[in-house]
């Protein structure tokens, strides 16, 4: 870049350049005096400065530029960036002799001068593992200005206005830097790691004496067992409690509560409060870097039934994210790139990657936009999970694909609502098909590709089961779009009829996998939210479907002979399930409202199926015990993000099909909230 050169080794090539000779206009006198030469225009007579001083007129070539060994100083050097144009240059390292392991990261916010600001600068790969940290001077080049230097800055006010700040700042108030001591590291991992400096009034779990580093390693190796193959968002080579703890105490003290909620339940609502007390801290100082972000996302895995911020925490999340540039597309490893600095940057890719997923998921249970859009890194992460080196971790084969899962899904979902929204008056039903086709197509591929890549990983039993189970969702999703009763027999399809049937299927292998496999792995309790809500859609969408198979005659022939039968033991073997998976753990409240709850649909799908069938027929005690508040809570948290999935789709409904339009209504959803409120 033209740029670049005029950066780099200046000391050797301004030794090395032939001094450049220009035509003297003044003589040395007339140049001493800084006045106009006149009289010697030829150059052989002397001028009349000097004739009336009586001196010699003697004309020397100029010798401009720098002194050989001279450098230019930080502001020139800003000054000629700005005026050349050249925004996307690199900065050159203030001290040419330190030895770097690896280069800066300039994406970096900057740090500011607070007690707690370690947390708010995020450095690349670790500063306080003695790599090299992102520059603390307001000088620092825009990341996107970096990647996108072709485009102008007139169209970004905010670029505008912080680019001539920075030099004005630079020019006017420049900043000295303290020189930076190298210290000499183990090429592959950090030698000394300190805790990270706590925030006044605050404490992680092992300053305030609820457990010891022992302990802590004990719950570290329990979460990367059962809870982590969830979420897929740790590496345990690099999470260690060492780096954690030296990373972030609000990371540190969320994974501790986390593994205390599942394996010590004493310390759990202690650690719980250390937790959110150390997120409000980050939020209103500002902490920025990547463990920031990981901690505000576990925050919503485990969380409790009263706790409904997790569309703000992850919100909050995906915003940082693009500040700090997590999701920078690396078309080829940097070069000198070690083993422990490969680890680092994965985690902050890995990190954006499952908020990806995250976000997506979101949207589409609630109907709500997405925040995270599809950018280059997104676009080339089928193949993420190899470049990680050997042997490839089954948690980044699934991070893989549920990424590509969620784009096939958007996609599709997108074509749905733009159909919906032109549709008044209008047929949309023949894009509707085309689209569940093209649509299933894709999901097929997919379940063949990904069941390959996990097998050249090696993966276990669970790790096959938890990626079906993702996508057995996001087929029933998809395909309800293509069920609609109100179609007369006459006028149904092919397609509509291969839609109730892949809905029917998918919805009983849902609960299928969590009533067996999940059972049998003994891992039905670890799961997140998201595995709740999968179960509870399923058994609500196929009692549906039963109803109104009971309701309009036509569509009894459209499904299998028993399927009240294999609809009823399916919710009712998963509501086991989860009931056995509850006596496990008292923290473990959550299966067992989601028992219940499950228990109470059947219940109260065979009341209705009787019609005012006797009321003194023997039912379960579990089944009775639902008048605890707590309970309640759940049982509406739970309504609340099912009536979410699909109330976007029955508010773009047209209104002569807006109470058979989906088989999950509005209306089944508020009389079971009534009843529970009763």
């Amino acid at each position: 870049m033209q740029g670049t050169s005029e950066f780099v080794d200046e000391q050797s090539r301004a030794a090395s350049k032939a001094p450049i000779v220009r035509n003297p206009r003044a003589c040395t006198v007339c140049r001493a005096a800084k006045m106009k030469c006149v009289g010697a225009e030829d150059g052989l007579k002397s001028c009349q400065r000097c004739k009336r001083t009586g001196v010699d007129c003697v004309f020397e070539k100029h010798r401009r530029g720098r002194k050989p060994g001279s450098k230019l100083s930080e502001a020139s050097k800003m000054l000629r960036r700005l005026e050349k144009g050249l925004n996307t240059a690199k900065l050159k390292q203030s001290d040419s002799s330190l030895s770097t392991v690896f280069p800066a990261d300039p994406r970096t916010p900057q740090a500011e001068n607070t007690q707690f600001g370690g947390l708010q600068s995020s450095d690349a790969y670790g500063s306080a593992d003695g790599y090299a940290a992102s520059s603390v001077s307001s000088r620092t080049v825009d990341p996107e200005e970096e990647e996108d230097g072709e485009r102008s800055d007139e169209k970004f006010p905010a670029k505008l206005i912080r680019r001539e700040n920075s030099f004005f700042r630079t020019i006017l108030n420049p900043e000295h830097k303290s020189p930076m001591l190298h210290v000499p590291r183990n090429p592959y991992l950090p030698q000394s790691l300190r805790p990270a400096p706590l925030p006044f009034g605050c404490s992680d779990p092992i300053t305030a004496g609820l457990i010891n580093e022992n302990k802590a390693k004990i719950l570290f190796d329990a979460i990367f067992l059962r809870l982590n193959p969830f979420i897929n968002l740790f590496d345990p080579a690099l999470h260690s409690v060492a780096y954690v703890r030296s990373k972030c105490p609000l990371l540190f003290t969320t994974l501790i509560m986390a593994g205390c909620k599942f394996f010590e339940p004493s310390l759990y609502k202690e650690c719980l409060k250390l937790a959110n007390d150390l997120a409000v801290r980050a939020f209103a100082e500002g902490w920025k870097r990547v463990e920031v972000i990981q901690a505000f996302a576990c925050l919503t895995y485990w969380r409790e039934q009263e706790d409904n911020r997790t569309w703000m925490y992850i919100g909050y999340a995906c915003r940082m994210a693009v500040e700090l540039g997590l999701n920078r597309y690396h078309a080829k490893p940097p070069a000198h790139e070690n083993d422990f600095q490969l680890r680092e940057r994965r985690n902050r890719e890995r990190t954006y990657l499952v908020l990806f997923v995250h976000d997506r998921s979101l949207s589409m249970q609630t109907g709500r936009h997405w925040m995270l859009p599809e950018d280059d890194f997104i676009r080339h992460s089928e193949t993420w999970h190899e470049q990680g080196g050997s042997p490839i971790r089954c948690e980044d084969v699934i991070v893989s694909a549920f990424t590509q899962l969620r784009r096939i899904a958007a996609e599709a979902t997108d074509m749905f609502h733009t159909n919906r929204s032109l549709s008044d008056g209008g047929n949309s039903q023949v894009n509707i098909d085309m689209v569940l086709k093209n649509c299933n197509g894709k999901l097929a591929l997919w379940t063949t590709t990904w069941d390959h890549e996990m097998r050249k990983a090696n993966g276990e039993s669970f790790h096959f089961s938890f990626t079906n189970l993702f996508c057995l969702y996001s087929s029933l999703f998809l395909n309800s779009f293509g069920v609609q009763s109100s179609v007369p027999p006459a006028n149904r399809t092919n397609s509509h009829v291969r839609a109730l049937s892949a809905c029917f299927e998918n919805a009983l292998n849902v609960l299928g996998i969590a009533s067996k496999d999940f059972r049998e792995f003994g891992v039905l309790r670890y799961g997140q939210e998201t595995t709740s809500v999968m179960t509870a859609y399923s058994a609500i969408f196929l009692l549906k479907l039963l109803r109104s198979s009971n309701t309009h005659t036509d569509l009894q022939s459209e499904l299998p002979e028993g399927a009240a039968h294999q609809i009823h033991t399916a919710i009712t073997k998963t509501a086991d399930a989860y009931q056995e998976a509850s006596h496990l753990s008292p923290t473990s409240t959550s299966a067992a409202y989601h028992a219940r709850f499950l228990w109470s649909l059947v219940r109260n799908d065979i009341d209705r199926a009787r019609q005012n069938a006797q009321k003194d027929i023997p039912i379960d005690p579990n089944i009775q015990s639902t008048s605890s508040p707590r309970y309640v809570v759940y049982m509406l948290t739970v309504h609340r993000l099912i009536c979410q999935v699909h109330i976007h789709q029955l508010l773009h409904a047209h209104p002569s099909n807006f109470h058979v339009h989906h088989p999950l209504l509005c209306c089944h959803i508020l009389r079971i909230q009534r009843r529970i409120l009763i």
